[in-house]
């Protein structure tokens, strides 16, 4: 049986009226290995500067090993705090 190690619902961003990711769903797997492929502007680089504390979502969820996440800033990324 596989195990999700990383869970995104429903993450968007948006810089005032331009949306540069909207409503991706992702599930990882323990031990997988995944790439990012798409157009320009498609939310690639979008998606890992929110993974990685640079940006914010403006909505949706992260959950790492079945708890939700809030990464807030680079600093936060590495151990991915946990929401209380």
């Amino acid at each position: 049986m596989s195990e999700i190690q990383l869970q995104v619902r429903a993450l968007s961003k948006s810089y005032g009226t331009i949306t540069a990711l909207e409503g991706l769903d992702l599930d990882i797997q323990r031990g997988e290995v995944i790439g990012l492929i798409g157009d320009n502007g498609a939310g690639k680089s979008t998606f890992i500067k929110i993974l990685s504390g640079v940006h914010r979502a403006t909505s949706g969820t992260i959950h790492l090993e079945g708890k939700p996440v809030d990464i807030r800033s680079p600093r936060d990324a590495p151990r991915a705090r946990r929401r209380a």
